[in-house]
């Protein structure tokens, strides 16, 4: 069975199965390139907005509303200016 084979075989062999694992390592690695950057070309930038609101007192009612509404939300009368 391993009679004909030789150091020249071996070599043959052991070159064949290091040009397929270099070709698989290159592979991979162009493939995770490329999908690192889909990732950073996908980021999206949220923007939260907080704005502070200011609350009056109703002259009619007494409960708070916000100091842009033109009416009471509990009695419904128009705010004074």
């Amino acid at each position: 069975m391993f009679e004909d084979f030789n150091i020249l075989n071996f070599f043959i062999i052991f070159f064949g199965f290091f040009a397929v694992i270099v070709a698989v390592v290159m592979v991979s690695t162009i493939y995770l390139a490329r999908s690192k950057k889909a990732k950073q070309d996908e980021k999206v930038i949220e923007k939260e907005i907080i704005k502070e609101i200011v609350m009056l007192p109703c002259v009619y009612c007494g409960s708070l509303m916000p100091q842009t509404a033109l009416f009471c939300s509990t009695c419904g009368a128009g705010r004074k200016a």
